[in-house]
């Protein structure tokens, strides 16, 4: 009976006890801390708990599946609702303590975002890729792969592969922290050029303007077209072409050549043109209404009218188009020049006739 009693008498203390330190404990410390609701859900804990003496460990549990040791930490919650934050303190051995609070989440955004994209496949393994993705917003940020070793982080992209094949293209957005996704799709790319291609031409100035060019590009087939700008506002379709221009100066003459779907180039070269004449034309065929004689000429020059042709004026050119000798007369069938005063050279003509036509050609002088 003694030691029964005894047993019980020591139970009964160490309880006291117990009740004794841990009202001491709790006594010494407080829990406590206050928040911040932040854009989208999230939010910011401060700690605001009071102990004794030592340093606190703390231990926090957002009510989201989320904890941390932090003094002050924070956390993001991904959905609407009323939340259950616990903190609990402890410092050994004169303090443990918690405090819940209760939290309403009001403004986390529930649009859903969902990637996509289009492409659009150009010459020689270009290719546009154009983000049709919904959903997103102006913080939304985007992550292409394109399958060829190269990315972008662009809204809309485009890549150049190198070789053909099928490559498997995947755009990843992600709109902090409410959404991220991503689309993979394949595209297949067959016109890389395999046989490379040059463009290349010469060409040949004529006279009074006019050039001929040779197309000398190498890796062409039967299926190359080409297309010439001339510089002139004139163009051409041919392998070999040719144009006239009207006025003397430097032109830039470009020639493209495109092999579908293996090759496309181009090449430029300037041209420098001096030997239009833009005082007279047509003077590389003489009329058969004018005899001209002697020509060559050296001082005297005779010009008389077929029957019937009857000239009142006369105006001689150099070939750069500048008048260098005129005369009129009465409606005549012949004119007659005994010096002319001109150097060597060759000169254009050109009459006017009582019947209001005019009459070109060429005259070579020679003393």
């Amino acid at each position: 009976m003694k030691n029964t009693f005894t047993r019980y008498a020591k139970h009964l203390l160490a309880v006291l006890i117990l009740f004794v330190v841990s009202n001491q404990l709790n006594a010494q410390c407080t829990a406590n801390f206050t928040y911040t609701l932040g854009p989208n859900g999230t939010v910011t804990f401060s700690n605001t708990s009071s102990v004794g003496t030592g340093t606190p460990t703390l231990f926090w549990n957002f009510g989201n599946g989320q904890t941390s040791n932090a003094t002050n930490p924070s956390t993001t919650y991904t959905a609407n609702g009323n939340y259950s934050v616990n903190l609990f303190i402890f410092a050994f051995p004169t303090c443990s303590t918690s405090i819940t609070q209760t939290i309403a989440i009001t403004n986390v955004t529930t649009t859903a975002c969902s990637p996509n994209f289009t492409y659009t496949i150009g010459a020689n393994g270009n290719v546009t890729f154009t983000n049709t993705s919904t959903g997103t917003t102006s913080t939304t940020t985007f992550f292409w792969q394109f399958g060829n070793g190269q990315v972008g982080t662009t809204p809309n992209a485009s890549t150049t592969y190198t070789a053909n094949g099928t490559y498997s293209v995947t755009l990843t957005m992600l709109s902090i922290p409410n959404c991220s996704a991503s689309i993979t799709q394949t595209l297949s790319i067959t016109n890389v050029s395999t046989t490379p291609c040059s463009a290349n031409f010469t060409y040949t100035v004529g006279t009074n303007g006019n050039v001929t060019f040779s197309n000398t590009s190498v890796g062409t087939t039967s299926t190359t077209t080409y297309f010439w700008q001339f510089g002139n506002g004139q163009a051409g379709s041919t392998p070999n072409a040719n144009t006239t221009y009207t006025a003397n100066g430097t032109y830039t003459v470009t020639l493209f050549i495109i092999s579908i779907p293996t090759c496309s180039a181009s090449v430029s070269q300037t041209i420098s043109i001096n030997n239009v004449v833009t005082g007279i034309s047509n003077y590389e065929k003489e009329s058969d209404l004018i005899h001209v004689y002697p020509n060559p000429a050296s001082n005297e020059l005779t010009l008389k009218g077929a029957e019937g042709v009857m000239m009142t004026q006369l105006k001689i050119y150099d070939l750069t188009g500048r008048m260098v000798l005129t005369t009129e007369s009465e409606p005549n069938a012949e004119i007659k020049l005994s010096s002319l005063g001109l150097n060597n050279g060759v000169y254009l003509y050109k009459i006017n006739t009582s019947d209001q036509k005019t009459i070109t050609g060429r005259l070579v002088v020679e003393k």
